[in-house]
């Protein structure tokens, strides 16, 4: 008789054991399960707006027109300014009374070299 119950205990041993193990499976996956905590909720501000304040094309219904930015003018190409010629510096009075005594003093050199000869 011992192998008749063996018999019919072995079918409800593996069950068991089958139970057990996929309960375990089951509990490991739901410890290590993780989820994303959800977004923080952002703070939206708002004002109470009558509606007698909406101008009237909300309050119609129509659909607000949008103003389509337009383009920059064009930048028009300046041509490059040339720098205006300096007049010459105007010299030293000093300085020019000194020339026109050495050119004095060389002309008087000269003469009287053209005398002595």
């Amino acid at each position: 008789m011992p192998s008749l119950a063996s018999e019919r205990l072995r079918p409800w041993i593996g069950s068991a054991a089958l139970h057990v193990i996929l309960i375990g499976l089951l509990a490991g996956f739901a410890v290590n399960w993780r989820t994303e905590p959800p977004p923080p909720q952002l703070a939206i501000e708002g004002s109470v707006v009558r509606y007698e304040d909406l101008p009237s094309s909300v309050k119609s219904g129509k659909p607000l027109s949008e103003k389509v930015p337009q383009p920059p003018p064009p930048v028009q190409a300046q041509p490059e300014r040339q720098p205006e010629p300096r007049p010459p510096p105007e010299p030293d009075p000093a300085v020019e009374q000194k020339r026109a005594a050495e050119q004095q003093a060389q002309l008087a050199a000269q003469r009287e070299r053209a005398e002595q000869q």
